[in-house]
């Protein structure tokens, strides 16, 4: 009897699904598959770095659609040739300079530390909200130390970086890294010496020549009172007189 029921009603059994089954109604993104579009990713302007030079580094937070109420984001740099300029000298340790202004940070001695390679910041929103993030979050500005080559990156290993829902699950995301190459320092001459110069020959003033003005001789028409003078006017008039007279009595001959 069992046989006959078992021929004519078949049993059915159950697909076993797996990690990547989906129902035959639709795509559902879940908080930590791999359909998540979600990504943590370092941004610069890849600068020519030396030795004392500084530089910046942003982080971007894109979440898509999906909303996130924390996020925690851990950078690793090599302090042997990268050190992090300190953003907040009135907080104990070194501090970075926080972008958002929705998720932020509880306690700048705790939340936002660098130190030892290691950059750590938890920001979150105020309690029970939650958003997308798809922006810059924080910068950080690094100082090149020596010379060589450091990889900057986004720790994603056991306590790194996370990006956490409303409901405490957190979601995948992309990260990526850059590596920084760091060059020797242009050396600066620190007591440059004056370039030599020539000594010139001082140029002596040359004189202005003296224009003279001409004078004019005027003849002198005044009478001398030297007798030698004197005399020869009078022996003159003496000898016109002479010669007159003799004219005179010549023509009255003739008449």
């Amino acid at each position: 009897m069992a046989s006959l029921i078992d021929f004519l009603v078949p049993k059915l059994y159950a697909q076993e699904s797996d990690a990547i089954s989906q129902p035959t109604f639709g795509e559902i993104t879940a908080g930590t598959g791999s359909t998540t579009t979600s990504s943590v990713l370092l941004n610069w302007e890849n600068p020519t770095v030396r030795v004392g030079d500084k530089f910046k580094v942003r982080v971007e937070v894109k979440t898509g659609d999906l909303k996130v109420s924390e996020y925690k984001i851990v950078i690793t740099y090599n302090k042997d040739f990268l050190s992090v300029v300190d953003k907040d000298p009135s907080s104990p340790g070194t501090q970075i300079t926080m972008l958002d202004t929705l998720l932020t940070v509880a306690d700048p001695s705790t939340d936002n530390i660098a130190s030892e390679g290691r950059i750590s910041v938890t920001a979150a929103a105020a309690s029970g909200t939650d958003y997308q993030v798809n922006k810059e979050v924080i910068e950080i500005e690094f100082q090149a130390q020596s010379i060589g080559t450091s990889k900057i990156q986004v720790a994603t290993a056991v306590d790194g970086t996370r990006l956490t829902r409303l409901n405490g699950q957190p979601i995948a995301f992309n990260v990526n890294e850059v590596n920084v190459s760091i060059a020797q320092a242009i050396a600066q001459n620190p007591d440059p010496q004056p370039e030599p110069t020539t000594p010139t020959t001082p140029t002596q003033p040359t004189p202005t020549p003296v224009q003279e003005t001409p004078v004019a001789v005027i003849p002198n028409t005044g009478i001398s009172d030297n007798p030698s003078f004197m005399l020869s006017v009078a022996l003159g008039i003496g000898f016109i007189f002479t010669g007159f007279s003799l004219v005179w009595g010549k023509f009255k001959k003739q008449k």
